[in-house]
């Protein structure tokens, strides 16, 4: 069993760039081995949700710990996957998770095409009205 920790701003029930990475990676690593995901969720308030685990993953609440050593000692990963920016929960869990000597994978957005950009809203609603038809 390949234990992966993670942590995300909103439930994995919503569609993120992180759930499309899992959602086109576990279908192989399952292929292999069984693979649970521990899914941290941090938000402004307290998740108002039953705690949730199964076979294939856990919910838990970034409320009921006090640092990211507590949440590694707690879910015991295997791997940590982190996204490779300043976001604080991302950070906290990739250094703790160096420092405990876990591996921890960062998968970075492709980058973006060079394109015109809308500066204020009105720039916005201009280039909406010239490029989509309201058909």
């Amino acid at each position: 069993m390949i234990e992966i920790l993670t942590v995300l701003h909103t439930l994995p029930t919503v569609k993120s760039y992180r759930t499309l990475c899992f959602e086109r990676i576990l279908p192989y690593m399952r292929s292999k081995s069984d693979v649970h995901i521990t899914w941290l969720v941090y938000q402004p308030e307290r998740l108002n949700i039953e705690y949730t685990k199964n076979s294939d993953l856990t919910i838990l609440d970034i409320h009921d710990f006090k640092n990211a050593i507590q949440v590694i000692e707690q879910v015991k990963p295997d791997i940590i996957w982190a996204a490779p920016t300043l976001n604080l929960p991302d950070y906290a869990l990739s250094i703790a998770g160096r420092h405990m000597k876990i591996p921890v994978l960062m998968v970075r957005r492709p980058e973006m095409i060079t394109a015109k950009s809308c500066q204020t809203v009105n720039e916005a609603v201009d280039w909406v009205n010239l490029h989509c038809s309201y058909n």
